[in-house]
């Protein structure tokens, strides 16, 4: 799918309205714990407006809200639980869930290996080990809400220790992995990048 087609159809899909976003995300427990040298509440609305800039859809901003919600390979706090993805589906709709769900039991690794366009993209469900078959377009959606996490913490990231996830990736050896993906991102979300990339000069 090319980058102008791709960008239409978020412009096209939005459903989910911010009021709606926040009146769930109010409603959970746990958003007040610590998170990158902050709180996940400010991290995860953070994110959520990155999308949103970025042009996504309204069921890729909604999951960047709720990105975190059943832990990640990086950050194991849960704010809702795998045995009941029931009571998030009903807060969020099935389309966020998803993309929460299959970005909570990703393998990060195993995604940032099929850049830059995967003929066939799959997702490798760290909890089962099993290999997931992705469309190319959840593919990019979760490549985008990956980028979305990292560039949120950036501002903090001077405060955060060396072996801290988000640095790393975003170290001169690890933004190569970024460049590589330029063809699965939307032109909003690469300038994102590029502009944090050129201010900071730290990227190469």
């Amino acid at each position: 799918m090319s980058i102008d087609i791709y960008e239409q159809r978020c412009q096209s899909t939005r459903m989910v309205t911010d009021g709606d976003l926040l009146a769930a995300f109010e409603g959970l427990d746990g958003t007040d714990q610590q998170h990158s040298n902050g709180t996940l509440r400010h991290h995860l609305i953070g994110v959520r407006d990155l999308l949103s800039a970025w042009g996504m859809p309204s069921h890729v901003v909604a999951a960047g809200l709720f990105h975190s919600a059943y832990g990640t390979q990086s950050y194991r706090a849960e704010v809702a639980t795998l045995d009941n993805r029931a009571a998030l589906v009903s807060l969020i709709g099935e389309p966020a869930e998803r993309l929460v769900y299959l970005y909570c039991v990703a393998d990060r690794s195993a995604l940032f290996r099929q850049l830059p366009d995967p003929d066939a993209p799959m997702l490798l469900d760290r909890h089962a080990g099993t290999s997931v078959p992705l469309d190319r377009e959840t593919f990019a959606y979760l490549i985008h809400l990956l980028l979305a996490d990292r560039l949120e913490q950036l501002p903090r990231r001077g405060e955060l220790p060396d072996d801290d996830e988000p640095r790393i990736h975003l170290t001169r050896a690890g933004t190569l992995i970024w460049h590589t993906a330029q063809r699965t991102l939307t032109s909003k979300a690469w300038a994102a990048f590029q502009a944090d990339d050129h201010s900071r000069g730290r990227y190469g």
